[in-house]
């Protein structure tokens, strides 16, 4: 899934809005722009994050390099991707 909402995306990703379609519908990917997101208040960056890594998404860079740092120091375009229950094992 492609998102280009212009720095709305922590408007359309919550759980009264997109909740229940997440929750029905499987989206291993989401490109997403993430300049004019990064922006906004850490809590509501927070609650943006959290509403990926409550269903098991982890962020990844345009080179699929896990993004582990701050949110602050993501740069261009990310990518959340669904971790498999097989990939959840250590």
């Amino acid at each position: 899934m492609k998102v280009d909402v212009e720095g709305h995306e922590v408007n359309v990703f919550t759980n009264a809005t997109a909740g229940q379609f997440f929750d029905q519908i499987d989206v291993p990917l989401i490109f997403m722009e993430w300049g004019l997101v990064k922006k906004h208040s850490p809590e509501i960056i927070q609650r943006l994050l959290n509403f990926f890594f409550s269903r098991n998404y982890a962020v990844f860079d345009m080179n699929n390099s896990k993004l582990k740092t701050s949110y602050t120091y993501w740069h261009g375009n990310i990518l959340f991707k669904k971790l498999t229950q097989g990939a959840l094992k250590f």
